[in-house]
């Protein structure tokens, strides 16, 4: 079962309820499950930006993780897409990592950052 966790999704955020079901519908298509099988949870954590100077702003993105281990290029693509829709449609930015990727990949607003994979990435610990 995939399971999204949205760790700093703004509690104060009034969530559209079309764009939800979307997200829930296009996960699960992307991963070939039934619906039921898509878990999103929402944190409400703050994470601030420092800069060189000690000041502090808040982070002006959703951190997203991804615990779903051993899919392949193709599915994460479309998956990060569809959070990434989510996230736009609330007018927020994504910082979107899937737990099982090589360090350094990861999707900023929808675009992958770091090396593309090629076939299944399983994470060696």
């Amino acid at each position: 079962m995939p399971c999204l966790f949205f760790v700093d999704f703004p509690a104060s955020q009034k969530i559209d309820s079309n764009a939800a079901f979307n997200l829930h519908i296009e996960v699960a298509e992307a991963v070939g499950l039934s619906v039921d099988k898509v878990s999103v949870h929402l944190g409400h954590e703050q994470f601030m930006i420092m800069d060189l100077t000690g000041t502090k702003r808040p982070a002006s993105d959703v951190h997203v993780f991804v615990e779903w281990t051993a899919r392949p290029y193709a599915v994460k693509k479309l998956v990060a897409a569809a959070i990434h829709k989510f996230l736009t449609a609330h007018n927020l930015q994504s910082d979107i990592t899937f737990r099982d990727s090589r360090k350094g990949t990861f999707f900023v607003n929808g675009v992958l950052i770091g090396p593309e994979p090629t076939g299944v990435e399983i994470e060696q610990l």
